[in-house]
């Protein structure tokens, strides 16, 4: 089969399911004439703009042609014999798997090298010795053994260099270590525990990293998915140390190539469709500005993902260079992105880059890996579980709608999440999946839910229309219905199931008791906000669903453009008042909307405020930046600092910061506040007592978030609480997510 440009057979795509929808944007370049569907009820319509047609169909129209299998990964093996058993050639089949290899020609700059039989071991084997250290994090000592085979495979003497974190540790690596036979020197040394595996790596090489013309990094990988994480050290260690021949081929490809200056897993394939650098775009920025690196992240970054590699020291010596100390890593707090640690992890080729060097990506990547990763990155990058998060095992097992490409990874992710949960059925419409079981769960036909008890949770796991499905589902009487569209599926899996279900269930008479002591307020927001259907709408859902996990729909009620709604004017010259800014994406958002305007940036947060004023670099002549937290008092508090939006006031934080009040801090100000917006994880009560006389004086418009705190009376204590204080203010409410982002706004009405 042809990738290239070169003059081909057409292409006609297999399947029209929903893993189809999901990978159409990467490979529609292909310009497919047709998608075959073997589901009689889906042939002779359009999907994708494309006509489906039957297999029988397809050969009568286009001869012969290249198909391209659009199916489920999980389905490749059946697929394969289907088509080749209807006449189809083999090597006229392929599929997303090895795609990702075929077309490299997309990407110019990446550079595969194939190890195996296509490398010969020439003249790097006998006598020769370069001067080569390996550096190891050893933070799980279980793992040692393979740290000890993998570093068996080193056909000369090296030095070896092993952090860890507890002198108990440190006794274990070193009666382990010891059978190492090549390991000419050997320091174990104990750091603190912080920058992951990064920190001890630069920290305890760069005074000794200038004796060694190359160097390996490997450390005990494990990964919120268990056999993910397990499967991808593995297969890490095996590309860099899998044997003396494979440590013999990255030399010689080395020293017959002096232009390569890293060597790297090909792990990084399993991200290259998507946005590889995830979150960690603004982290990187900083770091390449400390190295003086010009970085474009409209390129494609290559990265060593896992952060394993071999290097020529020359090549990455900038890195080391930059002297940098644990203190400038934040504390550890089971942070799993958004750190120092995953920036300096992308930029490692970069820097290689910056110095007149290429690398080299190893390309081996296991059928297991790429199967498993893609269940990963489907539903990581889809639903955004965070750490910790657990699911309940209701009783009778929740159903899932949908045996699609969706399911699997549902379900694996589902048991990572919790082993013992229960899965009662799959239910699709599908009557060739029907009777099937995936991952030993029966599917069942649609009339199951006629049956089953209402009170069970369906998880919806199509990739296409969600809220059609969600709406038939509440037809029937479902309510505890799980619609993951967006990012904002750890929130729903967190707060709505673990934190609010649980705590309404164990607290039912403190509840009913906080709701009865505040029915005045209730009462008195409601009837504030009965000018405006959509702002009752939305506080009655999320009334019912924080107080009587009654799960209303607020999708259906979402709303764009959080902070610049439509009911907010903004104009050319506002002076915003951006609490909590966390990376400063609201204050860019704000000045588009507001070219003349001015911005008072509040980020407590060390690490985000500086990532937000290198963020709102262009504009910081238009701001003013404060390391303060807001609240109701002057002085100072401890902050607990989670790297991904939620960093707050905590009474066992692990760092301290100045606390003050926008009254103190703005008075005299020669530009006073047009529109204040909070957005401070539960603080904002405070805060806004702190405002008092800023909000008399300025009458500034506001938006407030109001779904911070457990049980979630801020849904009504914000808006009574400017009500009660400011009359003259006419309030709204909107959603802006699933369940989090609920916004209070405020506006003078005189």
């Amino acid at each position: 089969m042809k990738f290239d440009n070169e003059e081909s057979k057409p292409f006609v795509f297999y399947g029209t399911g929903e893993f189809s929808v999901k990978v159409f944007d990467w490979i529609k370049h292909l310009n497919p004439v047709c998608f075959i569907d073997a589901n009689e009820r889906e042939q002779n319509k359009i999907h994708l703009g494309l006509p489906v047609l039957s297999l029988s169909a397809a050969k009568e129209r286009f001869g012969d042609f290249d198909v391209f299998i659009t199916e489920s990964v999980f389905n490749l093996t059946e697929v394969y014999e289907k088509l080749t058993e209807q006449g189809i050639p083999r090597k006229n089949i392929d599929d997303f798997s090895s795609w990702q290899y075929k077309q490299l020609w997309k990407y110019e700059h990446l550079r595969i090298l194939d190890f195996g039989s296509q490398v010969a071991v020439k003249g790097v084997s006998k006598g020769y010795a370069p001067k080569v250290a390996v550096q190891i994090h050893v933070f799980y000592t279980e793992l040692m053994k393979e740290i000890v085979h993998a570093l068996s495979a080193m056909p000369f003497e090296f030095d070896c260099f092993v952090s860890t974190d507890t002198a108990t540790k440190r006794e274990v690596i070193e009666l382990e270590i010891a059978s190492v036979k090549k390991a000419k020197k050997v320091y174990v040394e104990v750091f603190e525990n912080r920058g992951r595996d990064c920190a001890p790596l630069l920290i305890q090489m760069k005074e000794r990293i200038n004796e060694y013309e190359y160097f390996c990094h490997i450390h005990t990988k494990k990964s919120g998915v268990r056999k993910f994480g397990e499967i991808w050290r593995k297969h890490s260690y095996s590309q860099l140390l899998g044997s003396e021949n494979r440590v013999l081929e990255i030399f010689e490809i080395f020293e017959d190539n002096s232009e390569i200056g890293i060597i790297i897993p090909d792990v990084w394939l399993l991200f290259q469709p998507m946005d590889s650098l995830g979150e960690n775009k603004a982290e990187c920025l900083l770091l390449a500005d400390q190295l003086g690196l010009d970085l474009d992240l409209d390129e494609e970054m290559i990265f060593p993902a896992g952060n394993m590699f071999w290097a020529r020291t020359d090549a990455v010596m900038p890195i080391f260079q930059l002297g940098l100390d644990f203190a400038d890593f934040p504390k550890e707090s089971g942070q799993t992105d958004v750190t120092l640690a995953h920036a300096i992890e992308r930029i490692w080729v970069a820097v290689a880059k910056s110095k007149g060097y290429e690398y080299g990506m190893i390309r081996e990547l296991s059928m297991e890996l790429y199967i498993l990763g893609v269940c990963y990155i489907l539903w990581s990058r889809w639903f955004d579980i965070p750490n910790g998060t657990t699911m309940p095992p209701p009783e009778g097992g929740v159903i899932l709608y949908g045996a699609g490409a969706g399911c699997m990874p549902t379900i694996s992710f589902c048991r990572q999440l919790q082993p013992d949960i229960e899965f009662a059925c799959i239910v699709d419409v599908d009557e060739q999946k029907q009777g099937k079981t995936i991952l030993d769960i029966p599917v069942m036909p649609i009339e199951y839910l006629k049956k089953a008890d209402k009170n069970t949770y369906v998880i919806v796991t199509v990739l296409g229309d969600k809220e059609s499905i969600a709406e038939m589902l509440r037809g029937l009487g479902f309510f505890n219905i799980l619609t993951p569209a967006s990012n904002d599926y750890g929130a729903i899996m967190t707060a709505i199931i673990k934190r609010r279900d649980t705590y309404i269930a164990e607290n039912r008479q403190k509840m009913d008791l906080l709701l009865q002591e505040n029915t005045h307020k209730i009462n008195a927001v409601r009837q504030s906000l009965s000018h405006d259907k959509k702002s009752l709408r939305v506080f009655d859902a999320k009334f019912q669903s924080s107080f009587y996990a009654q799960h209303l729909p607020l999708e259906s009620l979402q709303e764009d453009n959080q902070y610049f709604v439509s009911i907010i004017p903004l104009s050319a010259n506002d002076v915003f008042v951006d609490c909590g800014a966390y990376d400063g994406q609201t204050t860019l958002e704000f000045f588009d909307n507001a070219s003349g305007g001015y911005a008072y940036v509040f980020e407590p947060d060390p690490w985000q405020h500086k990532v937000t004023k290198f963020k709102l670099k262009q504009v910081s002549e238009n701001c003013t930046f404060f390391d303060i937290a807001v609240c109701n008092h002057v002085g100072e508090m401890t902050f607990k600092t989670l790297k991904h939006g939620s960093s707050k006031l905590f009474e066992n934080g692990d760092v301290t910061v100045k606390t003050s009040t926008l009254d103190v801090l703005l008075a005299g100000a020669s530009r006073q506040p047009t529109f204040i917006k909070m957005d401070i994880e539960g603080a904002e009560i405070d805060a806004l007592e702190g405002a008092r006389k800023i909000i008399s004086a300025n009458k500034p418009k506001l938006a407030i978030s109001c779904y911070h705190d457990l049980p979630n009376t801020h849904i009504w204590e914000i808006p009574y609480w400017i009500i009660s204080n400011f009359p003259n203010y006419k309030i709204f409410m909107r959603q802006h997510a699933n369940y989090n982002e609920t916004v209070c706004y405020a506006i003078d009405k005189r």
